[in-house]
């Protein structure tokens, strides 16, 4: 018995087919010959086996000479893969007919054709009666769809956000991973690149057997040092791709797939839809805007580590304290006029608001509660830079307020308070006001009633006597509140319409993302709300848009955190035409500018 190999796509086979040679009879020898018993074979399976059992053949010989008789095979290759001799006895044999792994084939149709000559010589020059014999063999690979189909599931998208002087995350911290549901059970074949702009190269993912039809396995990624990389944003992409074969010609449902990695280093994102992020070591307790000369004032606390007790000038657009001018003490919260004029400066730990004439923050006049009252907050009237609105406190509210002893609110014209109070200890006596904005006039002043049971936003109407509490409504406010195209907007969210006295509205906050304080920043030049809360070390920037409401982004600023007390807001403003700034819990000035707050 004899196995040979044919041509590319055909494969031949050579055997005896033997007898016990036998006394002949007189008159001569009989005429061999050969029949088989198909003259056609099919076989079907799914494209998800591995193995398939093999067709056969059976031949029958007659008159089978002494010396044998010999069978040569051949097959096309489509589906069939190799041709196999099996039990051959005086008068009859066997072909194998062996075919191809169905998960080695896409799923259709494959035909092929098995000839045998049979012999009486090792050369088959003479056949024998019967041969050639020719067996058609249709060999169906049916696919697999729907749910009992394999299917290829990848981790989510990887982000890492870490600042120049972080070091790289542990290759533990993150990793992509894969799992094929409706698994067979044989290894399946994982193709797995991954480019290196932030990643290291990453070793190969594996999938293992796992129970209920299940194959998962996951690879670590490494990232290269932030030192090494500097600042920017590195994505890379991992590509994975299973498949039921080694030469991947069935790629599992959802092959390939990829998993993008974004790698940022530093607080800016780059490009022209980034932003800059600038974090100045200010320790400052209030922020101000100034559109007509395109800089902020801030107020730095006693224990800045640079011009403490002043009040500083900042150019946002390179990020650098161009001067500070050193007041008779700590300032907290600020206003500006609308005109650019003054800037006015609540002195903490006494009886007094500055008025700072504008550029020079040269003291104008100063602004006395009279003895044991102390300012907490200042809003200065529409169109009226000498009119301005204060809270008053019966105790130094210090840099920010963690409680508040409110005194009612008073008016100012020049130096000279109105005689009528609102609030605490007067009209209104248990309205708790603190901070202040004003309406579209200077007959209207919001004030927030942070002490009522879910906060209060109370209504003033400002007479020539002074200020008149005309409503209160709860549920409202909490921290800052800010006047823009006819709605207020607070600290805790909430958008109230005081011409209709009901909430507007309340910003869609993600579920769980609101930590400790808020703060929110907005106004009539750029439609959107910016708003800031603690994300553990580091802080969250929330952007929505103006009109709906509707959250339109989300950003990480790492390295700097608001206050973890819903009571000490942190100042946020807006500047330029793309830019916002805060004054941060832990003593910086964090200065944002770009598209990214736009677009």
């Amino acid at each position: 018995m004899l196995l040979r190999e044919g041509a590319t796509r055909r494969v031949g086979l050579a055997f005896v087919l033997s007898i016990l040679a036998g006394c002949g009879g007189g008159g001569g020898a009989p005429t061999p010959s050969i029949t088989a018993d198909a003259t056609a074979l099919s076989a079907s399976a799914p494209v998800t086996s591995d193995s398939i059992s093999n067709l056969t053949i059976n031949l029958t010989a007659t008159n089978t000479p002494g010396s044998g008789l010999y069978v040569a095979g051949t097959t096309t290759n489509n589906g069939v893969s190799t041709l196999s001799p099996g039990i051959f006895t005086a008068s009859s044999g066997q072909v194998q007919v062996y075919l191809k792994a169905p998960n080695t084939l896409a799923p259709g149709t494959y035909k092929d054709t098995v000839t045998l000559k049979v012999c009486t010589d090792n050369n088959c020059a003479a056949q024998v009666a019967g041969s050639p014999i020719t067996v058609s063999v249709a060999y169906t690979v049916t696919a697999v769809t729907g749910p009992g189909a394999p299917t290829l599931n990848v981790t989510p998208d990887v982000s890492v956000h870490l600042l120049p002087t972080d070091t790289a995350p542990s290759p533990a911290a993150y990793y992509v991973g894969a799992s094929v549901t409706n698994a067979p059970n044989y290894p399946l074949t994982v193709k797995f690149t991954a480019t290196t702009n932030g990643l290291q190269p990453t070793p190969a993912l594996i999938l293992a057997q796992a129970p209920n039809g299940l194959q998962a396995g996951d690879a670590s990624l490494t990232f290269k040092a932030p030192a090494v990389l500097g600042p920017g944003l590195y994505t890379d992409t991992v590509a994975i791709s299973v498949c039921l074969d080694a030469a991947c010609v069935n790629p599992v449902s959802g092959s390939p797939a990829t998993v993008n990695v974004s790698y940022l280093i530093g607080n800016g994102l780059p490009g022209v839809n980034g932003d800059t992020v600038i974090q100045l070591p200010l320790h400052a307790n209030d922020l101000v805007w100034d559109p007509v000369r395109s800089v902020i004032y801030a107020s730095l606390a006693a224990d800045s580590p640079t011009a403490p007790d002043s009040i500083a000038v900042i150019n946002p657009i390179t990020g650098t304290m161009t001067s500070a001018v050193t007041l008779a003490g700590e300032a907290g919260n600020l206003a500006i006029s609308d005109d650019g004029s003054y800037l006015y400066a609540v002195a903490l730990n006494t009886n007094t608001v500055w008025r700072l004439a504008l550029p020079s923050l040269s003291v104008a006049a100063t602004l006395s509660l009279g003895t044991g009252l102390y300012a907490f907050d200042v809003a200065v009237a529409p169109g009226s830079p000498k009119t301005v609105g204060i809270s008053r406190s019966t105790s130094p509210p210090g840099p920010v307020a963690s409680s508040l002893n409110s005194a009612g609110v008073v008016v100012f014209d020049d130096v000279t308070a109105r005689p009528d109070i609102a609030g605490y200890g007067a009209q209104g006596a248990t309205a708790e006001l603190d901070y202040l904005a004003w309406g579209p006039t200077a007959s209207t002043l919001y004030a927030d009633d942070a002490w009522t049971s879910g906060g209060a936003l109370t209504t003033l109407n400002v007479a020539a006597a002074g200020p008149q509490i005309s409503a209160s409504v709860s549920g409202v406010t909490s921290g800052r509140i800010h006047r823009v195209n006819g709605l207020v907007y607070t600290d805790s969210g909430v958008v109230f319409d005081p011409v209709a006295g009901r909430i507007a509205g309340t910003l869609p906050y993600p579920p769980g993302a609101i930590y400790g304080s808020r703060a929110v920043g907005l106004d009539a030049a750029v439609p959107r709300i910016y708003s800031l809360t603690m994300n553990g070390p580091d802080t969250t920037l929330y952007i929505f848009d103006q009109k709906s409401l509707a959250l339109l982004r989300a950003q990480t600023i790492l390295g700097t955190t608001v206050s973890e007390y819903a009571q000490i807001p942190t100042p946020l403003i807006r500047w330029g035409s793309n830019g916002i700034a805060f004054a941060s819990y832990d003593g910086q000035i964090v200065i944002i500018s770009g598209a990214y707050l736009t677009n």
